[in-house]
Parts: structure tokens; C-alpha cells; sequence
């Protein structure tokens, strides 16, 4: 008999081993395919340690019982021994689902939710060896028959209690996966120890009775191989259930959109409890990316709470994916998550980054954005010096980002402008990205904020605050725009040589009113310009919509040397002349000190199409480094508006969209629908619903109100 147990013991768990295989290597498949079916087919990328420890596990007990019966090995025989030799192989035959039990009723999917079922499930699996090995030990004084009954009540004992547990989850299903594949788990589990106990007690009545029964040797070996076939499928159910509760996570399978009492009291000291996980979907399910669609690459860098990733979104399109995975999230990070998030969601802007969406990928939350070339504060210092004309365009679009935040009523305040947190993207447009400390200014502007923000870039009333909090508004947003200016004028230099870095030092040179050195070869009116923006006297500062104004007269001016260059290559016969992209391009290039490469190319005729200068012949496209696009020098036209939706002259047709285009607006055609007052109901609901989030007042409120909200409101 001991023979014929190692053999089914064997093949047991090679098909168990194998069936665990099949499942990483499905997983991984899928995964490569990014289909809209391998989508729903594939299961959570966290899940895989989980399919490797079935690996590993069922891998080593089946290399064991090859090379034992290899060896001709089969067990130490009859006697005390033999039945903990036989319990460890069963207790490992069941691991799998023991594990997985466990692992359902834990409030994540994180490393240390997996961790912490793979130590009880070996514990709760290790004790009834452990208590027949003391026996073995111990009990030398016990006969033979009382051993054998000790044992058996060990191993009937712990068959029962898994069985009950089992049965607990059949009755009571867990918020986890769904409560079909959570009851398919339970009775599955329930046969197979009904099973083994109907084994257990065959096998103990043949070693104790009579050896020589035959036949019911015969009836313990039919049940015997009858639970071990039963088992062997355990990877076909645990894949079953992990399927059911990647849909849950996916917010796809039964949702649990309220918070109980319990997590209302009490911090998430987990990554994500499932509670606040669904919240966080049902508050932004309109941007929600499943993360089968997602895939990561390399790192680009990474913050306090947060690391930034190149990523592939739809195998197509290359994107920036900011995962916040800290040890801990409490409900104030999950706060500050949804309101970077939300306010994200709700901007449309040429110099704000994009924001292409959420992705909840347990244990990491995600939010997916358009990958850039690279932040303005590291392109200032590892590219050659900007001209003129480009460093004004860096300045005219920081400027621009801002004034659009500042445009909102009451104004959006960044909190954080610096060079760092500007992107460059392929054709050197500045985008402003990091919402994180981004809050509403109080209408009154007298609310108290806490000092956010890096120290260097801080006005002089926010580091004069009380108490870590500050008046914050508009105008400190500004003194951080200015010192970015002064960032793009003189990259790399030190801002206070005699602060020798030392914070406190520094406070006290702003506050006494020290600013970094502008250098003589500045133009008069940007000098001017950068030290009105940061005065002590935040009240004399001007506003965004100002400096912009300033800074476009100032590109115009640069501007002009540049046409003259462009003219003097060919003597045309009219006032205009056509010219490809590609010829424009390697002309900028040419002149010096004008453009270092083929991204400030681009950038500098989109500044001259934006300044009215450059068209594109069909008026319909920004400036682009192509064979395809022709455009148009007119050096008698001029601006006379700083806005872009105005006509320069009478000559300009009345559809250009030239100028839009040199600003990197892209016009869309609004189609006339019965459906345009929905979409219009469902942008304001948004917009709402957005706003709300970024108030910096009554935050633990709102992280209690968040499942009081209307479930039709959310739906919209």
C-alpha cells in the first residue's frame, strides 16, 4: 500500500505542478496580447508571486517522489512514523487551498497581505504534523493503540476545523471575488475533506484491526485516489477565484461602495482596503484604465510617496505613470491621491501635462499622463545654454499654465511651481504637471494653508508663516513663476551663494527682501519684468494674464532678427514666400545661437506662428519638421492682440487657426447632438464633484461624507 500512495502521491502533485505552470504562463500570455478579450481573461499582476508558490511548492514534493521512487523509496514502513511521514504529504496536498482561503479574507492584495496567509496557512498546515511528530517523540511510553487513536483525532480534529472554516465561507461569503466562485471554493473544499477524513479513518482502522483486510485496504485506496484526483484540480478552482476577484478589484464584480463604521474610525494601514478602494472607482470610473491595458517599462524617477514610470498604455501609446505604492496609506494620502486626481481630470490646457486616466492595479494605484522628454529643471542643465527666443517661449508657456489655473473661479492654486515640476515634451512645449499640492483659493484669499512647496521657489509671506500656515493666493504662485524665470536664464547657478544652503539662512535673505542675481545681458523690460513678479509686497506683484502680455511683446521683438535671417536665405517676388517644414527647420538650425536642436526648432516656429508671423497654408496645423506641411512668411503682418482668438489684420482669412495651433490648441469640432446637453450635464456634475474634492477644509469630513454622496450623481 505505502508504494501505491507514493505514486498517486506523485502524479498528484505533478498535475498539480503542472496545472500551476500553465496558469504563470497563461497569465504572462494574455498579459503580451492586450486585447480587449486577453483583458478579461487575465487576472491581476500581483496574483503571480501567488501562482509561483503553488509552483514551488507542488515542484518540490512532485522532484521528491521521483526520485524516491526512483530509488525505490516508499516511506519508513509501518510503525509510529508512518503516519506523519503520510500527514506531511497530506497536509502539503491541500496547501494550495488552505492559502487561498486565507488569502480571500485579507483587505488587499498587497506583498504583505500574501505574506502574512502564507505564514497562517503554513502554521494552521504545520500544527497537526508537529503535534504527531510530539507523539512520536513523547509518547514512547504510550502502546501502539493509543498512539494511533491520539493521532487519529489530531488528524480528524484538524480536518474538521478547515472544514468548518470552509463551511463559514459557504454561508458567509467574504466582500472579496464574488460569492458564486467563493462557494464553488467551499464545497470544493468541503469534498475533499469529507474525503480525507472518510480516508483517515479506513487507513487507521486497517493499521490498527487487521492489515490482512483486503478489502478494505482496496476501499482505502479507492478513496484515497479518489481525493487525490479531487485535489489535483485545485489550480483550475484557485484560478477561478482569483479571475472573480481580479473583477472585483477592477470594481467589475459586486461593488462595495460604502465605507463601513469601521473604516470611517479607524486608519487604512494597509495599501488600499477594499472599501477605499471602491470609493476611489466610484469616484473617478470615467478615467479609469483597466491595467491589462497598461504596461510598465522603465523607471524615471521617484518621490516620498510616489514613483513615476515610462509605461505603454494600449501597446500603442507611450505614457508617464506616477504609482503611488508606500508601505502605508492612511486616509489623508488616499485624499490627497483623489484630489491630485480629480483636479487633474478637470483641466484641458496646451501647458498642462494630459491626463490620460487612473489605474488601479493592486497594491498600486496609478495615475497615467502624457510622457514628456523630460522635466525643465534637468534639460536646463544638461542641454547647451537657450537663445533668447526659446527661453522666452519656456517662460510665455509656464506663464500660460499658470494663468489658466489662476483663470478658475475662485482661482486653482499650484502651491508648488518650480522648474522640476514643468515638463518638456517632444516639440519643447513647457507643461506644468504635479497637482499634489494644489489647492482652491478662498474667495476672501484670507484662508490659512499649511507652507507647502520647495523652500528656494517660496514667497516671502509663506515663509513668514505662523505655525506652519500661511495667506496663500495667486500672487505667491507668481513669485515661484518668477524664480522659475530666473532658472530658465541662468541654469545651474546657485540662487544665494551667502545662504551657503543652510534653509533658516535663506528665509531670512527672502524675507528681508534678497533675490538671486539676474545677469547684466538680461533685456532691460524682462529684468523688469522678473522683479516686479517678485516683490515683498505681494499686492505689487502682476498677474499671470499680465506677464503674459510682457513676455509676448518681448517674443515679438525677438522675433524679428530671426525673420530678417529667415528672408535673407531667398529674395521673394511677393510679400510672401512657401516654405516646407523640413527647409524652415534646417534654417533655424543653421543661424546662431537660435535653435541647439530639432525640438527647439519646432518650438521656435510654432512662437512665430503664434505671433502671427508663420501660417501654415491651410491654416489647420501647428508647425511641424515634415515634408508634407508648407508654410507662409508674412513680415508685413504684426499683432495688435494678445488674444488668440482674434484677428491680426485684414489679410489673415477669417479660418486661421494658426495661431491656436502655434499655441498648441487643438480645435474640435463640436457635433451637434441631442445628446450635447447630457454631455454637458455630465462635465458640470463632474466639474462639481471635482472642485469639491480639492477643498483644503474639513478633510477628515470629507472622507466620511464620500459614501454618503448620491449613487445616481456618481453614475452620471
Amino acid at each position: 500500500m505505502s508504494k501505491i500512495i507514493s505514486i498517486v502521491y506523485g502524479i498528484e502533485y505533478g498535475i498539480t505542478f503542472v496545472l500551476s505552470v500553465l496558469s504563470v504562463l497563461f497569465l504572462r500570455q494574455q498579459r503580451k496580447n492586450r486585447g480587449c478579450l486577453a483583458a478579461r481573461k487575465s487576472v491581476l499582476p500581483s496574483f503571480e508571486p501567488m501562482l509561483w508558490i503553488y509552483c514551488g511548492i507542488s515542484g518540490i514534493f512532485t522532484l521528491y517522489f521521483i526520485i524516491t521512487l526512483l530509488m525505490g523509496y516508499t516511506g519508513p514502513g509501518p510503525g509510529r512514523y508512518q503516519q506523519v511521514y503520510n500527514e506531511v504529504f497530506y497536509q502539503g496536498s491541500h496547501f494550495h487551498l488552505v492559502f487561498v482561503g486565507i488569502f480571500i479574507y485579507q483587505k488587499s492584495v498587497s506583498v504583505p497581505a500574501i505574506m502574512r496567509s502564507l505564514i497562517i496557512a503554513l502554521i494552521v498546515l504545520g500544527m497537526p504534523v508537529a503535534c504527531m511528530g510530539m507523539l512520536y517523540i513523547l509518547g514512547r511510553s504510550m502502546n501502539r493503540i493509543q498512539i494511533h487513536d491520539a493521532q487519529l483525532s489530531i488528524a480528524c480534529c484538524s480536518r474538521a476545523l478547515l472544514s468548518l472554516f470552509f463551511l463559514s465561507l459557504l454561508i458567509s461569503p467574504t466582500s472579496r471575488a464574488n460569492t458564486r466562485a467563493l462557494r464553488e471554493l467551499s464545497c470544493f473544499a468541503l469534498v475533499f475533506y469529507a474525503l480525507g477524513i472518510a480516508y483517515t479513518g479506513i487507513y487507521y482502522n486497517w493499521a490498527i484491526l487487521d492489515e490482512t483486510d483486503t478489502r478494505l485496504e482496496a476501499w482505502g485506496i479507492y478513496v484515497f485516489i479518489a481525493s487525490s484526483i479531487w485535489i489535483s484540480l485545485t489550480p483550475v478552482i484557485i484560478w477561478r477565484i482569483l479571475k472573480a476577484d481580479t473583477e472585483y478589484w477592477r470594481g467589475v464584480g459586486a461593488r462595495v461602495c460604502c465605507c463601513n463604521q469601521e473604516c470611517r474610525d479607524h486608519h487604512v494601514t494597509e495599501v488600499v482596503s477594499a472599501e477605499g478602494f471602491h470609493v476611489l472607482v466610484e469616484m473617478h470610473r470615467h478615467h479609469l484604465i483597466d491595467f491589462a491595458d497598461l504596461e510598465w517599462r522603465g523607471r524615471l524617477g521617484y518621490g516620498g510617496s510616489a514613483s513615476v514610470y515610462r509605461g505603454l498604455l494600449n501597446a500603442s501609446t507611450n505614457v508617464a505613470i506616477k504609482m503611488y505604492a508606500p508601505h502605508e496609506i492612511t486616509e489623508d494620502i488616499v485624499l490627497e491621491f483623489s484630489k491630485e486626481a480629480a483636479l487633474w481630470s478637470i483641466l484641458d490646457h496646451p501647458n498642462i501635462t494630459s491626463f490620460y486616466g487612473l489605474c488601479v492595479c493592486p497594491p498600486t494605484i496609478c495615475l497615467v499622463s502624457e510622457l514628456c522628454r523630460g522635466n525643465l529643471f534637468d534639460l536646463l542643465n544638461t542641454t547647451p545654454k537657450l537663445s533668447l527666443i526659446v527661453q522666452l517661449c519656456c517662460m510665455i508657456d509656464a506663464a500660460r499654465a499658470v494663468a489658466y489655473l489662476h483663470s478658475f473661479s475662485p482661482p486653482l492654486l499650484h502651491r508648488d511651481i518650480k522648474a522640476a515640476n514643468f515638463l518638456v515634451d517632444a516639440y519643447n512645449n513647457v507643461k506644468l504637471s504635479d497637482f499634489g499640492e494644489s489647492r482652491i483659493a478662498a474667495i476672501s484669499f484670507e484662508k490659512a494653508m499649511s507652507v507647502r512647496g520647495t523652500f528656494e521657489y517660496m514667497a516671502p509671506e509663506m515663509l513668514d508663516g505662523k505655525q506652519g500656515h500661511a495667506k496663500y493666493d495667486t500672487s505667491s504662485d507668481i513669485y515661484s513663476l518668477a524664480i522659475t524665470f530666473w532658472d530658465i536664464l541662468h541654469p545651474g547657478a546657485i540662487k544665494y551663494e551667502e545662504g551657503d544652503k543652510n534653509h533658516m539662512h535663506i528665509f531670512e535673505l527672502v524675507i528681508n527682501g534678497s533675490r538671486p542675481i539676474i545677469q547684466a545681458s538680461t533685456p532691460p523690460a524682462l529684468r523688469d519684468l522678473i522683479e516686479i513678479s517678485w516683490q515683498t509686497d505681494s499686492l505689487q506683484r502682476p498677474s499671470a494674464a499680465n506677464i503674459i502680455q510682457r513676455l509676448e511683446l518681448l517674443l515679438e521683438e525677438a522675433s524679428g532678427p530671426i525673420l530678417q535671417k529667415l528672408q535673407a536665405f531667398r529674395q521673394p517676388s511677393s510679400g510672401t514666400t512657401t516654405w516646407t517644414g523640413v527647409a524652415l527647420a534646417e534654417m533655424l538650425l543653421s543661424f546662431k545661437d537660435v535653435a541647439n536642436d530639432r525640438h527647439e526648432a519646432v518650438r521656435i516656429g510654432n512662437a512665430l506662428m503664434d505671433m502671427g508671423f508663420l501660417h501654415h497654408t491651410k491654416h489647420s496645423n501647428p508647425f511641424r519638421i515634415s515634408m508634407d506641411h508648407q508654410y507662409t512668411i508674412n513680415q508685413r503682418l504684426r499683432r495688435r492682440s494678445s488674444f488668440p482668438f482674434l484677428r491680426e489684420s485684414d489679410t489673415e482669412p477669417i479660418t486661421c487657426m494658426c495661431k491656436q495651433k502655434g499655441q498648441g490648441f487643438h480645435t474640435k469640432v463640436q457635433l451637434p447632438s441631442v445628446f450635447g446637453r447630457t454631455r454637458r450635464i455630465k462635465k458640470r456634475v463632474k466639474s462639481e464633484l471635482s472642485i469639491e474634492l480639492l477643498s483644503d477644509t474639513n478633510d477628515q469630513q470629507l472622507w466620511h461624507e464620500w459614501n454618503l454622496r448620491d449613487t445616481a450623481a456618481i453614475s452620471i
